[in-house]
Parts: C-alpha cells; sequence; structure tokens
C-alpha cells in the first residue's frame, strides 16, 4: 500500500499535477486521494486504473517498475541490472520506456 502510494505521489508530482486535481478527475475527495499517497488508506482497482490512465499507464506497466526505476529514469540513469529472467527483465524495461516517452510528451507539451 504504501508503495503504490509513493509511486502515485511521484508519478503526480513529475507531471505537474496537484492532489486535487487527480481526485477530481477520479472522482474522489481530496483527502482520501491524500491518504492513499501517504500510504494510510488502500485505494480501490478500479480507482487506480482511473488515476493511471490519466498518465496513460496500464496496471502491469505500473507495477512493473519501482520507485528507483522511476528516478532512474528521470535522471537518465539506466535500469539496474537484475537477477530477474530475461522475460521480466525486458516487461520492466518496456514499461520504463513507455513512461520515459510519456513523461517526455508531457514536458514537450508545455513547450
Amino acid at each position: 500500500m504504501h508503495e503504490i502510494g509513493k509511486k502515485l505521489q511521484l508519478l503526480r508530482s513529475l507531471n505537474n499535477y496537484t492532489q486535487a486535481y487527480i481526485a477530481e478527475t477520479v472522482g474522489m475527495a481530496t483527502s482520501t486521494y491524500i491518504n492513499i499517497e501517504q500510504g494510510h488508506s488502500s485505494i480501490a482497482h478500479h480507482k487506480l486504473e482511473a488515476v493511471l490512465a490519466i498518465y496513460n499507464i496500464d496496471l502491469s506497466s505500473f507495477f512493473s517498475f519501482t520507485l528507483d526505476d522511476i528516478r532512474g529514469v528521470t535522471s537518465g540513469e539506466k535500469p539496474a541490472r537484475s537477477r530477474d529472467d530475461a522475460n521480466r527483465m525486458i516487461a520492466r524495461l518496456e514499461a520504463l520506456n513507455k513512461l520515459q516517452y510519456e513523461l517526455l510528451s508531457k514536458v514537450l507539451e508545455k513547450l
């Protein structure tokens, strides 16, 4: 629960969205969304999908990367080597590439 909240918080910050904007967009109280980001509350599956739709990220992509992966993408680092099998590593890299593309698209839209 805490990891999900931290990932949502980081994604929101990277996209310069407010907690109020995300909460309103998915139809929940701002205080509820704040509690989710802080790890004090869980988020329903359909609400998580709605939040992720704002970032054009699906559930499997969201769960295939870690906070460190997101930080690495935003700072230009390559993903760390892992002992994961090849298929899992490929899935993680695809998710990271998708995230990087989405973040870059957001930046370019603002120019």
